[in-house]
Protein backbone atom coordinates (compact mmCIF):
# COMPACT_ATOMS: atom_id res chain seq x y z
CA UNK A 1 0.00 0.00 0.00
CA UNK A 2 2.45 2.70 0.62
CA UNK A 3 4.45 1.46 -2.87
CA UNK A 4 1.18 2.25 -4.43
CA UNK A 5 0.63 5.70 -2.36
CA UNK A 6 3.83 6.65 -3.29
CA UNK A 7 3.61 6.03 -7.14
CA UNK A 8 0.31 7.87 -6.92
CA UNK A 9 1.31 10.97 -5.35
CA UNK A 10 2.70 14.15 -7.36
CA UNK A 11 5.00 15.21 -4.37
CA UNK A 12 7.50 12.96 -4.14
CA UNK A 13 6.71 10.51 -0.55
CA UNK A 14 8.84 8.78 1.68
CA UNK A 15 7.12 5.80 3.91
CA UNK A 16 8.83 3.21 5.49
CA UNK A 17 7.61 0.13 7.59
CA UNK A 18 9.95 -2.46 9.61
CA UNK A 19 8.51 -6.04 10.04
CA UNK A 20 9.62 -6.60 14.17
CA UNK A 21 6.69 -8.31 15.72
CA UNK A 22 3.46 -6.93 17.05
CA UNK A 23 5.26 -6.77 20.77
CA UNK A 24 8.11 -4.50 19.48
CA UNK A 25 5.76 -2.19 17.76
CA UNK A 26 3.64 -2.15 20.81
CA UNK A 27 7.01 -0.87 22.88
CA UNK A 28 8.06 1.74 19.98
CA UNK A 29 4.55 3.08 19.59
CA UNK A 30 4.56 3.45 23.70
CA UNK A 31 8.54 4.43 23.74
CA UNK A 32 9.12 3.59 27.40
CA UNK A 33 12.70 4.20 26.53
CA UNK A 34 12.32 7.46 25.07
CA UNK A 35 10.22 9.12 27.58
CA UNK A 36 7.14 7.38 26.26
CA UNK A 37 7.27 9.66 23.09
CA UNK A 38 6.47 7.58 19.82
CA UNK A 39 9.32 6.06 17.94
CA UNK A 40 6.99 5.80 14.92
CA UNK A 41 3.73 7.52 13.66
CA UNK A 42 2.03 4.55 14.15
CA UNK A 43 2.09 0.72 15.34
CA UNK A 44 0.56 -1.89 14.35
CA UNK A 45 0.02 -5.66 15.54
CA UNK A 46 -2.39 -8.66 14.99
CA UNK A 47 -3.43 -8.37 18.88
CA UNK A 48 -4.86 -5.71 20.98
CA UNK A 49 -2.42 -3.27 22.68
CA UNK A 50 -1.68 -5.15 25.78
CA UNK A 51 -3.34 -4.22 28.99
CA UNK A 52 0.51 -3.49 30.25
CA UNK A 53 1.62 -1.04 27.08
CA UNK A 54 -1.96 0.40 27.35
CA UNK A 55 -1.42 0.91 31.34
CA UNK A 56 2.15 2.64 30.55
CA UNK A 57 0.86 5.02 27.92
CA UNK A 58 -2.13 5.84 29.76
CA UNK A 59 -0.07 6.74 32.81
CA UNK A 60 1.92 9.22 30.75
CA UNK A 61 -1.27 11.04 30.11
CA UNK A 62 -1.49 9.60 26.36
CA UNK A 63 -4.23 8.33 24.45
CA UNK A 64 -4.71 6.00 21.88
CA UNK A 65 -7.65 4.51 19.62
CA UNK A 66 -7.25 1.43 18.12
CA UNK A 67 -8.25 0.91 14.12
CA UNK A 68 -8.92 -2.47 12.83
CA UNK A 69 -7.83 -2.78 9.36
CA UNK A 70 -8.05 -6.76 8.54
CA UNK A 71 -8.99 -10.05 9.37
CA UNK A 72 -6.54 -13.22 9.36
CA UNK A 73 -6.30 -16.46 10.58
CA UNK A 74 -3.63 -18.07 12.72
CA UNK A 75 -2.95 -21.41 11.50
CA UNK A 76 -1.00 -24.58 12.08
CA UNK A 77 1.36 -26.12 9.32
CA UNK A 78 3.40 -29.27 9.67
CA UNK A 79 5.95 -31.18 7.14
CA UNK A 80 4.85 -34.90 7.92
CA UNK A 81 5.77 -36.25 4.51
CA UNK A 82 2.39 -37.22 2.28
CA UNK A 83 3.95 -40.92 2.27
CA UNK A 84 3.18 -41.37 6.25
CA UNK A 85 -0.38 -39.95 5.82
CA UNK A 86 -1.99 -41.95 4.05
CA UNK A 87 -3.75 -40.13 1.11
CA UNK A 88 -5.82 -38.01 4.61
CA UNK A 89 -5.22 -34.44 5.83
CA UNK A 90 -3.29 -34.68 8.95
CA UNK A 91 -6.38 -34.10 12.00
CA UNK A 92 -5.12 -32.40 15.36
CA UNK A 93 -7.34 -30.39 18.18
CA UNK A 94 -6.35 -27.80 20.55
CA UNK A 95 -5.25 -29.95 23.14
CA UNK A 96 -3.55 -32.13 21.41
CA UNK A 97 -1.28 -29.37 20.14
CA UNK A 98 -1.46 -27.86 23.68
CA UNK A 99 0.18 -31.34 24.75
CA UNK A 100 2.69 -31.33 21.78
CA UNK A 101 3.79 -27.28 22.69
CA UNK A 102 4.00 -28.71 26.46
CA UNK A 103 6.10 -31.69 25.91
CA UNK A 104 3.82 -34.63 26.97
CA UNK A 105 3.55 -35.67 23.34
CA UNK A 106 6.68 -35.98 21.56
CA UNK A 107 6.41 -38.43 18.94
CA UNK A 108 3.91 -38.79 15.53
CA UNK A 109 3.10 -42.37 16.73
CA UNK A 110 1.90 -41.09 19.79
CA UNK A 111 -1.87 -42.98 20.45
CA UNK A 112 -4.17 -39.90 20.35
CA UNK A 113 -2.70 -38.59 17.57
CA UNK A 114 -3.23 -42.05 15.93
CA UNK A 115 -6.65 -41.75 17.01
CA UNK A 116 -7.27 -38.55 15.22
CA UNK A 117 -5.43 -40.27 12.27
CA UNK A 118 -5.75 -44.03 12.31
CA UNK A 119 -3.90 -43.95 8.35
CA UNK A 120 -0.96 -41.78 9.63
CA UNK A 121 2.37 -44.39 9.89
CA UNK A 122 4.82 -42.31 11.00
CA UNK A 123 6.70 -43.09 13.97
CA UNK A 124 9.30 -40.01 13.67
CA UNK A 125 9.35 -37.35 16.89
CA UNK A 126 7.50 -34.36 16.35
CA UNK A 127 10.03 -31.22 15.85
CA UNK A 128 8.15 -28.36 17.41
CA UNK A 129 8.48 -24.66 16.15
CA UNK A 130 7.90 -21.83 17.84
CA UNK A 131 8.86 -17.76 17.22
CA UNK A 132 11.71 -16.15 19.84
CA UNK A 133 10.34 -12.40 19.53
CA UNK A 134 7.34 -11.19 20.86
CA UNK A 135 5.04 -11.63 18.43
CA UNK A 136 1.12 -11.49 18.01
CA UNK A 137 1.15 -15.06 16.81
CA UNK A 138 3.06 -16.04 19.53
CA UNK A 139 0.03 -14.28 21.73
CA UNK A 140 -2.75 -15.54 20.01
CA UNK A 141 -1.68 -18.72 19.85
CA UNK A 142 -0.80 -19.39 23.65
CA UNK A 143 -4.04 -17.63 24.39
CA UNK A 144 -5.88 -19.86 22.36
CA UNK A 145 -4.45 -22.98 23.93
CA UNK A 146 -4.84 -21.45 27.41
CA UNK A 147 -8.67 -20.96 26.90
CA UNK A 148 -9.22 -24.28 24.31
CA UNK A 149 -7.45 -26.63 26.91
CA UNK A 150 -6.16 -25.25 30.46
CA UNK A 151 -5.14 -28.25 31.65
CA UNK A 152 -2.81 -29.29 29.02
CA UNK A 153 -1.31 -25.68 28.52
CA UNK A 154 -0.69 -24.14 31.72
CA UNK A 155 1.72 -21.57 30.93
CA UNK A 156 -0.97 -18.72 29.94
CA UNK A 157 -0.91 -16.54 27.42
CA UNK A 158 2.35 -13.86 26.56
CA UNK A 159 3.26 -12.57 23.50
CA UNK A 160 6.84 -13.26 24.02
CA UNK A 161 8.08 -16.92 25.13
CA UNK A 162 11.84 -17.39 25.27
CA UNK A 163 14.26 -20.58 24.67
CA UNK A 164 16.08 -19.64 28.23
CA UNK A 165 16.45 -16.96 30.17
CA UNK A 166 12.82 -15.04 29.96
CA UNK A 167 9.93 -15.28 32.51
CA UNK A 168 7.94 -17.36 29.58
CA UNK A 169 10.00 -20.58 29.24
CA UNK A 170 9.14 -22.83 26.09
CA UNK A 171 9.02 -26.23 27.10
CA UNK A 172 10.12 -27.39 24.30
CA UNK A 173 11.01 -26.50 20.44
CA UNK A 174 13.16 -24.93 18.67
CA UNK A 175 13.24 -20.83 18.22
CA UNK A 176 12.48 -19.58 14.66
CA UNK A 177 12.77 -15.43 14.20
CA UNK A 178 9.15 -14.31 12.13
CA UNK A 179 6.79 -15.99 9.70
CA UNK A 180 9.94 -16.53 7.12
CA UNK A 181 12.15 -18.25 9.61
CA UNK A 182 9.16 -20.55 10.83
CA UNK A 183 8.20 -21.29 7.04
CA UNK A 184 12.70 -21.92 6.28
CA UNK A 185 11.80 -24.52 9.46
CA UNK A 186 9.36 -26.31 8.32
CA UNK A 187 10.91 -26.58 4.59
CA UNK A 188 14.00 -27.88 5.91
CA UNK A 189 12.94 -29.97 8.54
CA UNK A 190 10.67 -33.18 8.17
CA UNK A 191 8.13 -34.22 11.01
CA UNK A 192 8.32 -30.33 12.28
CA UNK A 193 4.92 -28.58 12.86
CA UNK A 194 4.81 -24.74 13.36
CA UNK A 195 2.07 -21.63 13.67
CA UNK A 196 2.08 -18.92 11.63
CA UNK A 197 -0.16 -16.60 9.96
CA UNK A 198 -2.54 -18.80 7.42
CA UNK A 199 -1.99 -16.50 4.64
CA UNK A 200 2.12 -16.67 4.61
CA UNK A 201 1.98 -20.35 4.93
CA UNK A 202 -0.37 -21.20 2.40
CA UNK A 203 1.54 -18.76 -0.23
CA UNK A 204 4.50 -20.75 0.15
CA UNK A 205 3.02 -23.97 -0.31
CA UNK A 206 3.27 -25.49 3.18
CA UNK A 207 1.18 -28.03 4.41
CA UNK A 208 -1.90 -27.17 6.50
CA UNK A 209 -2.78 -29.09 9.87
CA UNK A 210 -7.10 -29.50 9.84
CA UNK A 211 -7.56 -27.96 12.91
CA UNK A 212 -10.87 -29.08 14.59
CA UNK A 213 -13.09 -26.10 15.84
CA UNK A 214 -15.47 -25.51 18.38
CA UNK A 215 -18.27 -27.59 16.77
CA UNK A 216 -16.09 -30.70 16.13
CA UNK A 217 -15.64 -29.89 12.58
CA UNK A 218 -11.85 -30.31 11.16
CA UNK A 219 -10.92 -27.88 8.48
CA UNK A 220 -8.19 -25.51 7.25
CA UNK A 221 -7.85 -21.99 7.36
CA UNK A 222 -8.76 -22.44 3.38
CA UNK A 223 -11.87 -24.32 4.03
CA UNK A 224 -13.20 -22.06 7.06
CA UNK A 225 -15.25 -18.61 6.91
CA UNK A 226 -12.29 -16.42 7.98
CA UNK A 227 -15.19 -13.33 8.84
CA UNK A 228 -17.72 -15.27 11.11
CA UNK A 229 -15.58 -15.20 14.13
CA UNK A 230 -15.17 -11.24 13.64
CA UNK A 231 -19.26 -11.04 12.91
CA UNK A 232 -20.11 -13.31 16.42
CA UNK A 233 -17.56 -10.91 17.58
CA UNK A 234 -19.97 -7.74 16.62
CA UNK A 235 -23.11 -9.69 17.36
CA UNK A 236 -21.94 -10.15 20.80
CA UNK A 237 -20.54 -6.38 21.61
CA UNK A 238 -17.32 -7.88 22.33
CA UNK A 239 -15.33 -5.16 20.61
CA UNK A 240 -15.62 -1.68 22.74
CA UNK A 241 -17.97 0.43 21.11
CA UNK A 242 -15.16 3.62 21.68
CA UNK A 243 -12.30 2.79 19.80
CA UNK A 244 -10.08 5.14 22.72
CA UNK A 245 -10.94 2.41 25.29
CA UNK A 246 -8.35 -0.57 25.80
CA UNK A 247 -9.30 -3.38 23.34
CA UNK A 248 -7.40 -5.79 25.76
CA UNK A 249 -10.32 -8.36 26.17
CA UNK A 250 -11.11 -8.24 22.53
CA UNK A 251 -10.55 -12.17 21.30
CA UNK A 252 -12.06 -14.41 18.53
CA UNK A 253 -10.76 -17.56 19.98
CA UNK A 254 -12.89 -21.20 19.36
CA UNK A 255 -16.31 -19.34 18.63
CA UNK A 256 -19.04 -21.47 17.66
CA UNK A 257 -19.92 -22.41 14.41
CA UNK A 258 -19.35 -25.48 11.78
CA UNK A 259 -17.12 -23.28 9.10
CA UNK A 260 -15.67 -20.80 11.83
CA UNK A 261 -12.13 -20.55 12.42
CA UNK A 262 -10.76 -21.04 15.74
CA UNK A 263 -7.88 -19.07 15.58
CA UNK A 264 -9.20 -15.86 13.93
CA UNK A 265 -7.27 -12.96 14.48
CA UNK A 266 -7.83 -8.61 14.04
CA UNK A 267 -5.31 -6.60 12.51
CA UNK A 268 -5.09 -3.25 13.89
CA UNK A 269 -3.64 -0.01 13.41
CA UNK A 270 -2.11 1.47 17.04
CA UNK A 271 -2.40 5.39 16.65
CA UNK A 272 -2.29 8.96 19.23
CA UNK A 273 -5.22 9.98 19.77
CA UNK A 274 -3.42 13.79 19.90
CA UNK A 275 -1.69 13.84 16.75
CA UNK A 276 -0.49 17.54 17.02
CA UNK A 277 2.53 17.05 17.54
CA UNK A 278 3.51 15.71 13.63
CA UNK A 279 3.91 18.27 10.76
CA UNK A 280 1.08 19.34 9.12
CA UNK A 281 2.29 17.32 5.57
CA UNK A 282 3.28 13.67 7.78
CA UNK A 283 0.03 14.10 9.25
CA UNK A 284 -2.31 14.29 6.25
CA UNK A 285 0.00 11.32 4.95
CA UNK A 286 -0.97 9.15 8.04
CA UNK A 287 -5.00 10.10 7.65
CA UNK A 288 -4.69 9.84 3.72
CA UNK A 289 -3.17 6.21 4.28
CA UNK A 290 -5.48 4.83 7.04
CA UNK A 291 -8.46 5.62 4.92
CA UNK A 292 -6.87 3.66 1.99
CA UNK A 293 -6.25 0.83 3.88
CA UNK A 294 -9.78 0.32 5.42
CA UNK A 295 -11.21 1.87 1.98
CA UNK A 296 -12.80 -0.84 -0.43
CA UNK A 297 -9.41 -1.20 -2.98
CA UNK A 298 -7.71 -1.19 0.64
CA UNK A 299 -9.91 -4.39 1.75
CA UNK A 300 -9.24 -5.78 -1.68
CA UNK A 301 -5.92 -5.59 -1.43
CA UNK A 302 -5.73 -7.82 1.93
CA UNK A 303 -7.94 -10.00 0.40
CA UNK A 304 -5.23 -10.74 -2.47
CA UNK A 305 -2.51 -11.44 1.01
CA UNK A 306 -5.10 -13.83 2.45
CA UNK A 307 -6.76 -11.87 4.70
CA UNK A 308 -10.38 -11.31 4.42
CA UNK A 309 -12.50 -8.23 4.04
CA UNK A 310 -14.06 -6.42 7.21
CA UNK A 311 -17.33 -6.09 7.83
CA UNK A 312 -19.37 -2.71 7.76
CA UNK A 313 -19.42 -2.73 11.39
CA UNK A 314 -15.73 -2.56 11.86
CA UNK A 315 -14.91 -0.23 8.98
CA UNK A 316 -17.64 1.62 10.67
CA UNK A 317 -15.64 1.51 14.09
CA UNK A 318 -12.20 2.59 11.91
CA UNK A 319 -13.94 5.46 10.99
CA UNK A 320 -14.95 6.15 14.32
CA UNK A 321 -11.25 6.59 15.48
CA UNK A 322 -10.39 8.74 12.89
CA UNK A 323 -13.08 11.07 14.22
CA UNK A 324 -11.70 11.22 17.59
CA UNK A 325 -7.96 12.27 16.17
CA UNK A 326 -6.99 15.45 16.74
CA UNK A 327 -4.95 16.85 13.92
CA UNK A 328 -2.13 20.12 13.50
CA UNK A 329 -4.24 22.83 12.70
CA UNK A 330 -2.62 23.67 9.88
CA UNK A 331 -3.17 19.58 8.36
CA UNK A 332 -2.68 19.16 4.75
CA UNK A 333 -5.70 16.74 3.07
CA UNK A 334 -4.86 14.70 0.22
CA UNK A 335 -7.80 13.96 -2.19
CA UNK A 336 -7.66 11.44 -4.38
CA UNK A 337 -8.42 11.59 -8.19
CA UNK A 338 -10.43 7.85 -9.05
CA UNK A 339 -11.96 9.39 -12.69
CA UNK A 340 -10.30 12.47 -14.40
CA UNK A 341 -10.14 15.58 -12.94
CA UNK A 342 -9.01 17.97 -15.71
CA UNK A 343 -6.18 20.02 -14.22
CA UNK A 344 -7.27 19.16 -10.54
CA UNK A 345 -5.83 16.17 -10.48
CA UNK A 346 -2.18 17.63 -11.38
CA UNK A 347 -2.85 19.80 -7.86
CA UNK A 348 -1.00 19.30 -4.64
CA UNK A 349 -1.72 16.38 -2.39
CA UNK A 350 -3.80 14.38 -4.65
CA UNK A 351 -3.83 10.59 -4.92
CA UNK A 352 -4.44 9.73 -8.53
CA UNK A 353 -6.09 6.55 -9.71
CA UNK A 354 -4.26 7.88 -13.17
CA UNK A 355 -0.78 7.66 -11.89
CA UNK A 356 0.69 3.87 -12.03
CA UNK A 357 4.38 2.93 -11.82
CA UNK A 358 5.65 0.29 -14.60
CA UNK A 359 6.12 -2.33 -11.17
CA UNK A 360 2.42 -2.35 -10.85
CA UNK A 361 2.01 -2.71 -14.42
CA UNK A 362 4.26 -5.41 -14.77
CA UNK A 363 3.11 -6.60 -11.36
CA UNK A 364 -0.38 -7.46 -12.86
CA UNK A 365 0.59 -8.93 -15.97
CA UNK A 366 2.74 -11.62 -13.87
CA UNK A 367 -0.31 -11.85 -12.01
CA UNK A 368 -2.40 -12.34 -14.38
CA UNK A 369 0.12 -14.65 -16.34
CA UNK A 370 0.00 -16.91 -12.81
CA UNK A 371 -3.63 -17.21 -12.73
CA UNK A 372 -3.19 -18.66 -16.17
CA UNK A 373 -0.82 -21.19 -15.38
CA UNK A 374 -2.97 -22.19 -12.38
CA UNK A 375 -6.05 -22.68 -14.56
CA UNK A 376 -4.08 -24.73 -17.26
CA UNK A 377 -2.96 -26.92 -14.14
CA UNK A 378 -6.41 -27.36 -12.84
CA UNK A 379 -7.56 -28.61 -16.01
CA UNK A 380 -4.69 -30.83 -16.69
CA UNK A 381 -5.12 -32.33 -13.35
CA UNK A 382 -8.63 -32.90 -13.62
CA UNK A 383 -8.18 -34.62 -17.01
CA UNK A 384 -5.48 -37.08 -15.32
CA UNK A 385 -8.17 -37.74 -13.09
CA UNK A 386 -10.70 -38.42 -15.31
CA UNK A 387 -8.38 -40.88 -17.37
CA UNK A 388 -8.17 -42.86 -14.21
CA UNK A 389 -4.74 -42.05 -13.67
CA UNK A 390 -3.59 -39.76 -10.42
CA UNK A 391 -0.20 -39.31 -9.66
CA UNK A 392 -0.24 -37.03 -6.73
CA UNK A 393 -2.26 -38.42 -4.13
CA UNK A 394 -3.61 -41.67 -5.41
CA UNK A 395 -3.34 -43.46 -2.52
CA UNK A 396 -1.83 -46.19 -4.43
CA UNK A 397 1.22 -48.40 -3.42
CA UNK A 398 1.19 -50.73 -6.15
CA UNK A 399 4.98 -49.35 -8.28
CA UNK A 400 3.54 -51.18 -11.54
CA UNK A 401 0.16 -48.54 -11.46
CA UNK A 402 2.53 -45.98 -10.19
CA UNK A 403 4.47 -46.59 -13.41
CA UNK A 404 1.60 -46.95 -15.97
CA UNK A 405 0.18 -43.61 -15.09
CA UNK A 406 3.61 -41.84 -15.15
CA UNK A 407 4.06 -43.50 -18.68
CA UNK A 408 0.15 -42.50 -19.48
CA UNK A 409 1.25 -38.54 -18.64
Amino acid sequence: MFDIISARSKEPLHMTYRAVGSSTGMQEFVGPKSNFTAQAHFGSGDIPMSADRFAELTAAGREMVHVPVAIGALGLFHSVPESELGGEPLNLDGCLIAKIYSGAITSWADAEIKAANPKLTSTAPIYVAHRVEGSSSTSGFTAYLSQKCPASWTLGSASQFCANDCANEWPVGVSNEGSAGMTEYLEQRSHAIAYIDSGHGIEHGLEEISLQNRNGVYLTSEDADIGAAAVQGIDNNIFPSDPSLTFEDVELFDLPGNDTWPITMVTYIYLEKNLTRIDFETAGLLEAFVKFVISEEGQQLAVENLFVPMPQELIDLANDALDMLTWPADKVTFTRETSTMKETGQADYVISDKRKSYADYERKQLLDALAETKAEQAMLRQSIEESGFLLHGSGTTNPSVRAAATKHT
